[in-house]
């Protein structure tokens, strides 16, 4: 006999609840309980054994982030997904850090649902079942240790999702230009996308550039037309197309016999409502009309685009903001912990200058010097009382601090142009020998710049004053680091480090 789940649906918007609580009923033997607050919803927690729970991060009364906490504190083993209209990094930390176990982005599809469903009482089961296995004294480590790892675990990108990481990594308009392109013209199917720039010089709308080309999308759509719905969207500023609008005879008149002007969706990128592009899309290729669906991503993409060439007119600005932002949350692991006061910048200045000694290259200096100071940025994940601790870890306790590499390398994941730092960051305490932690990289399968952070993290570890021991002299931990060479570190990288350090004034550490 098939189990019959136990699920709870809490968002504010009754269709919202509505909609998922038939589509799993329909298509999973379940039970949906709803609640349309984080009152009630916490109600349905206490008077129903649940299996899992889709909750709104914004409700009124409780929202999803409380009613999260107050779940994990009532039964810490009842999985909660988030459902959220944004995502950023901060609400993934903030989401996951709060014992969340996945989290949904609206618009999502059934399938989106399905997947994090299967996942969450799939990981839950293996919990419940590991927890039986072990004693009553066991059981609170196991379910916090895999509440952690399954928290930084975050779902799969959607196509929203998609979208947004897109726009993260452009350094340029031309570069964030062609990636409208490409996307709309991907999201959907569409063969022919041009997208027009306003000319602040002559305030106009230019075309800059179309997919499969220029010449191509002229011939298909006369200037005229294409002239005529961009000016139309600029004055009203809304999604329009010309299945929806009356086209001007004139206009209209430009295509022989019985021949209808194309099917043309046009879009407008906006910046404090003022039209400062608009995005064509032609020619689906299935040959059908353009869905509620297609619209809505075309909207979502439209903004998000807008917001990016808002972003980056004032790139100085931004920039600025966005390392403020990160090392931010670098001085609150650290404010944690006032014995490791400005550890994060040591370890890069000596990182970068072991990898120019190296003569790595200037964007392997630079994705360094950016990983350098989110290396540790894992440990906001960590208990206070076992990262504070005073004394000597047990082997539970380090046990679990092992697992900071991970958890930064998940938070770093989920920014765009991070893949390179994610791995330096995962993998900065593997050891050249294979002993090392998290996965037991050898030798060379070690990435290169993770094994000049090591060297580097060890060094200022040393030095340093800890609780339970004072710092050793800078002598005193390069020769420790020297008799290591070729075991736990890279033999070429220690004869860098060494290298810098005698070019140093002086006394190292």
């Amino acid at each position: 006999m098939k189990k019959k789940w136990n699920i709870l649906v809490a968002d504010d918007e009754a269709e919202v609840r509505t909609s998922l609580k038939e589509s799993l009923e329909e298509i999973i033997a379940c039970t949906v309980h709803t609640a349309s607050d984080g009152i009630e919803a916490f109600d349905r927690v206490r008077s129903v054994p649940l299996d899992c729970c889709f909750v709104d991060l914004r409700m009124p009364r409780l929202d999803g982030l409380q009613l999260t906490e107050k779940i994990r504190e009532y039964d810490n083993t009842v999985p909660v997904v988030i459902i959220t209209g944004y995502a950023s990094l901060d609400v993934a930390i903030d989401t996951m850090r709060r014992g969340a176990s996945d989290f949904l982005i609206k618009p999502f599809s059934l399938k989106d649902v399905m997947v994090s469903f299967k996942k969450v009482t799939r990981e839950r089961a293996l919990l419940i079942e590991n927890v039986f296995l072990k004693q009553e004294v066991e059981k609170k480590k196991d379910i916090e240790r895999l509440n952690v790892e399954l928290g930084h675990k975050i779902r799969e990108v959607t196509q929203f999702k998609d979208v947004m990481q897109q726009f993260l990594s452009v350094r340029s308009n031309e570069e964030l230009y062609r990636r409208i392109l490409d996307m709309s013209a991907k999201i959907t199917a569409s063969g022919m996308v041009s997208l027009r720039v306003l000319d602040k010089e002559k305030d106009e709308l230019e075309m800059f550039a179309a997919i499969p080309s220029k010449e191509e999308w002229a011939k298909k759509i006369p200037i005229d037309l294409d002239r005529w719905i961009a000016d139309k969207v600029t004055k009203e500023g809304v999604i329009l197309s010309t299945k929806e609008i009356s086209v001007p005879s004139e206009i209209a008149n430009l295509f022989a016999g019985d021949k209808e002007p194309p099917f043309l969706v046009s879009i407008p990128l906006k910046i404090k409502d003022k039209v400062v592009g608009v995005l064509n899309c032609a020619e689906k290729k299935d040959r059908g009309s353009y869905s509620d669906n297609d619209l809505r991503l075309l909207d979502f993409l439209s903004r998000k685009a807008s917001l990016t060439i808002e972003n980056l007119g004032l790139y100085e600005s931004l920039s600025q903001h966005f390392f403020s932002t990160l090392y931010a949350l670098v001085e609150t692991i650290e404010a944690r912990d006032p014995y490791t006061c400005e550890h994060s910048r040591r370890v890069t200045d000596l990182s970068i200058e072991i990898a120019r000694a190296m003569r790595c290259s200037d964007n392997e200096v630079e994705i360094l010097g950016f990983a350098g100071y989110l290396h540790d940025i894992g440990k906001i994940g960590i208990r206070d009382n076992i990262l504070l601790k005073r004394s000597h870890l047990t082997d539970e306790e380090y046990d679990i601090i092992k697992l900071h590499p991970v958890i930064g390398s998940a938070i770093i994941g989920h920014v765009g142009s991070m893949h390179t730092g994610q791995a330096i960051i995962r993998h900065h305490h593997e050891r050249w020998d294979g002993k090392g932690y998290p996965d037991g990289l050898k030798g060379e399968s070690i990435p290169l710049l993770s094994r000049i952070m090591s060297v580097a993290d060890a060094f200022d570890a040393m030095t340093s004053d800890r609780p339970y021991r004072n710092g050793s002299p800078g002598q005193e931990a390069i020769a420790r680091i020297k008799q290591n060479a070729g075991k736990q570190f890279d033999r070429n990288v220690v004869d860098a480090f060494e290298l810098v350090l005698k070019e140093m004034p002086g006394e190292p550490g």
